[in-house]
């Protein structure tokens, strides 16, 4: 098992990312984590459009670049990023947006692409908070190879459970019983 900072060690040294920008940023933790790996934090970016998370976010993070944008119109030139990655975002948008948003993320990536998303074969609409049409599980890496021609590096399935005490986040190549994951994949431009 590896924690989250693991997780994204890892994904880092199979990167080699320098200019990382997460769409859906919320309050940060994943870009606490990619900090851990990288002392020039400066180069780290993340925007959000739900201004009190990016409140807490600019406050835990202020060595980082924290804007807000939709992940929709991206204010950044083309291939600015090395990698340019999602958690928890894609599932929020409807099967027939979904795609315009990912466009706008290969449009800013010049290498990797990276989705942390509730995973499916199809488009399933999932009932969250009571409300329906409002998270959707998905084929959002197959999208990216299949519609986009973007390259399968690597994928996984992580969960959190608790160990000891402390929340950890499970990396596992197979999804494990009935626990609640994400699928994540790793694309490349090239």
């Amino acid at each position: 098992s590896l924690s989250r900072l693991e997780f994204w060690g890892t994904i880092l040294k199979m990167t080699l990312a320098k200019y990382i920008l997460e769409v859906g940023c919320n309050t940060g933790q994943n870009l606490g984590c990619i900090a851990e790996f990288m002392p020039d934090s400066n180069t780290i970016w993340g925007c959000d459009v739900n201004n009190k998370a990016l409140s807490i976010c600019k406050t835990r993070h202020r060595e980082h670049n924290i804007i807000h944008s939709s992940g929709f119109d991206l204010p950044f030139r083309d291939s600015y990023f090395d990698l340019v990655f999602t958690a928890g975002v894609l599932i929020h948008q409807k099967p027939e947006e979904v795609e315009v948003m990912m466009q706008e993320i290969m449009r800013v990536s010049r290498l990797y692409v990276l989705a942390l998303e509730y995973g499916n074969s199809i488009f399933e609409d999932v009932p969250y908070r009571n409300q329906r049409e409002a998270l959707f599980k998905g084929p959002y890496g197959e999208i990216y190879e299949k519609k986009y021609g973007l390259r399968f590096v690597a994928a996984g399935y992580l969960y959190e459970e608790r160990v000891d005490g402390k929340l950890i986040t499970v990396n596992s190549q197979n999804k494990e019983g009935s626990r609640e994951g994400i699928t994540w994949w790793l694309l490349s431009k090239r």
